[in-house]
C-alpha cells in the first residue's frame, strides 16, 4: 500500500524562511536550518514516527521542529482520495436547477473599439458576424434563469459584448421586462463598458436603475490611446471621459457608489504615472480600480508589442506588497492577487477536495450568447457549451459529466501536488475545443500554476512582514464555495 505523501513547499523572503503546508493550509515560519534540511527529513513522505531514523546529517533541532509541527496537526500525510463539490450527484443536480444566482446575456458581438489586446479583435469570425441578441433568445434566457434561480439569494443580471451599450435598447427591454413580469426578483444589474456610448439619456437610465458599472480606462490619455483605439484606429480617451462626465451630471451620488474601473497595465507604459493618474483625477479618486495585466491567451499582443520590462515587473511586485497605509498601495490590485490566500480555509485537508479553482458550472453564472448557447462564463474562446436556450435549455447531464471527467482526469496529479488547495486551474485552462490537455501539455500547465502560486506566497509573506495589518481589508470576507 502506498504511503500518503506529505505535501508542502518551501519559500523565503529577503529576511525569513517559510513552509507552506498543504495539510493544514498554513504558512509556517521556520529557522534557516529547518528550512534547509526539511526535504531530507521528509524525503520519505511520511511523518516522523518513533522508528523512523532520518539521515545522519539531520540535526536534532530539525527532527524536533518537525515532530512539534506534526503534534500541532501540520506536515501530516495528505490522503486525497476524490475530487467533488458535493457528497452526491443529486445535490449537484439540485443546485444547478434551483440555485443559479447570475444571468449574463451576451447582447451583442459588436464593438466600436478595436483594442489591440482584446481576444475579440483577433476573432475574425466574430468581427464579421457582429450579431446581436434577438428578443426571443433573451426572453427564453430570462425564463430559464427565473426557473433555475428559484432558491438563489442575491440574484443578478449582467450584459456582455462586444460593447454592451451598442445594444442598449435590448438592455433596457430586458430590465423593463424583468421589473414588470418578475417584480419580486429585484436583481442587481451590471455590465462592463468602454464608456464611449454613454449619452445623457443612457446615463439617466443607468442611474435610475442603479446599474453597477465597470468602465475600462487604461490611465492617462497617451497610455489609454496607445492600445484602446476605435475601429477607425483613433484615440478613445476623451470620449470615455466625456461619457463618465455625463454619468456624474446625471447623478453624482450614483456615480460615487456604483461606478468602478478596470485598467489594463500594458508593457511599455509608465505604470507609476498610471497609478498616480487614478489617485489624482477627480473622476476616479475614491473609486475602486482593478488593475490587470494583458491576458496571455487569444491574441498575438506580446509577440507584437513585447512583454513587461524588469522595471515594470519590479513596480508591479512592489505595488502588490506595499504596506496598507502607503500612498502607493492600490487596494484593488492587492485584492485580486491575495484574496484567496488571505481567506483560505485553515482546516485539515480532507480525503475529498473540490476540483482545483473550478466553480460549480452555472451556479456562479449562466452565460447565454447571442445564438442562445449556454456557458458557465465569458472566457474566450467560447468552449464547453452546456446547452442551448432554443434546444432544451441547460443540459444537466452535460454539466454532471463535465465535473466528473475533470475530477477523474485531475485526481492522479492533484492528489500528489502541494498546491492542491491553492490551485486556480479550471475547466477552461485544461480543455480546448473539447480536447483535454494531457501529458507534457498538462505538466507545463501545472508547473506554471505552481510557479505562480509560489511567487504569490513570497509576496504575501513579504507584505505581512512589512505590515501585519496589510490584509485586514479582508476581515469578514469569504470566498464563495459550493454550498
Amino acid at each position: 500500500m502506498d504511503t500518503a505523501p506529505i505535501l508542502y513547499t518551501r519559500f523565503r523572503t529577503s529576511s525569513k524562511h517559510y513552509i507552506y503546508d498543504a495539510y493544514s493550509n498554513q504558512i509556517l515560519a521556520t529557522s534557516q536550518r529547518v528550512w534547509e534540511n526539511l526535504d531530507r527529513v521528509l524525503g520519505s513522505q511520511r511523518p516522523l514516527e518513533s522508528d523512523f531514523v532520518p539521515d545522519a546529517g539531520v540535526t536534532a533541532e530539525v527532527r524536533s521542529a518537525v515532530r512539534s509541527a506534526q503534534g500541532l496537526g501540520q506536515l501530516l500525510p495528505c490522503d486525497v482520495r476524490s475530487m467533488r463539490f458535493y457528497d452526491n450527484e443529486a445535490t449537484l443536480r439540485d443546485r444547478i436547477r434551483r440555485h443559479v444566482s447570475h444571468l449574463a446575456l451576451e447582447v451583442t458581438e459588436a464593438c466600436n473599439f478595436s483594442c489591440r489586446y482584446c481576444p475579440h479583435t483577433f476573432d475574425d469570425g466574430r468581427m464579421v458576424r457582429r450579431k446581436s441578441m434577438a428578443w426571443p433568445t433573451a426572453e427564453k434566457a430570462i425564463a430559464s434563469f427565473v426557473e433555475r434561480s428559484s432558491e438563489a439569494s442575491g440574484r443578478s443580471v449582467s450584459f456582455w459584448g462586444g460593447e454592451p451599450l451598442i445594444a442598449f435598447r435590448t438592455i433596457r427591454r430586458v430590465v423593463d421586462f424583468i421589473e414588470a413580469a418578475h417584480p419580486s426578483m429585484r436583481p442587481a444589474y451590471s455590465f462592463t463598458t468602454n464608456g464611449s456610448l454613454i449619452t445623457q439619456s443612457v446615463a439617466a437610465y443607468l442611474a435610475r436603475m442603479r446599474f453597477d458599472l465597470t468602465v475600462s480606462v487604461d490611465g492617462p490619455e497617451d497610455a489609454h490611446d496607445r492600445f484602446r483605439i476605435s475601429r477607425k484606429t483613433q484615440g478613445t480617451h476623451r470620449g470615455v471621459l466625456a461619457g463618465l462626465t455625463r454619468l456624474v451630471e446625471a447623478d453624482a451620488e450614483y456615480y460615487r457608489k456604483h461606478v468602478q474601473f478596470n485598467c489594463v497595465l500594458t508593457p511599455g507604459t509608465d505604470l507609476a504615472r498610471t497609478f498616480a493618474f487614478f489617485d489624482a483625477h477627480p473622476l476616479f479618486t475614491g473609486h475602486r480600480v482593478r488593475f490587470s495585466r494583458v491576458a496571455p491567451d487569444g491574441t498575438t499582443f506580446y509577440q507584437q508589442y513585447g512583454t513587461y520590462s524588469e522595471d515594470q515587473e519590479d513596480l508591479l511586485r512592489k505595488q502588490s506588497t506595499a504596506p496598507s497605509q502607503s500612498p502607493d498601495a492600490h487596494t484593488a490590485y492587492k485584492r485580486r492577487r491575495f484574496l484567496n490566500l488571505a481567506v483560505r480555509d485553515r482546516t485539515p485537508l480532507r480525503a475529498t477536495v473540490p476540483p482545483n479553482g473550478c466553480c460549480v458550472p452555472l451556479l456562479k453564472k449562466m452565460l447565454v450568447t447571442v445564438a442562445g448557447d449556454i456557458y458557465m462564463c465569458e472566457r474566450m474562446p467560447y468552449d464547453l457549451p452546456l446547452g442551448n436556450i432554443h434546444r432544451g435549455g441547460v443540459d444537466d447531464d452535460r454539466v454532471v459529466s463535465l465535473v466528473d471527467e475533470y475530477a477523474r482526469r485531475s485526481l492522479p496529479d492533484c492528489g500528489k501536488c502541494w498546491a492542491v488547495r491553492l490551485c486556480g486551474l479550471c475547466y477552461r485552462d485544461c480543455i480546448r475545443n473539447g480536447e483535454w490537455k494531457h501529458g507534457a501539455a498538462r505538466d507545463r500547465l501545472c508547473e506554471s500554476q505552481r510557479a505562480s502560486i509560489a511567487a504569490r506566497l513570497v509576496d504575501y509573506a513579504a507584505m505581512i512582514e512589512a505590515d501585519p495589518a496589510a490584509l485586514d481589508i479582508f476581515d469578514g470576507v469569504t470566498v464563495n464555495r459550493p454550498a
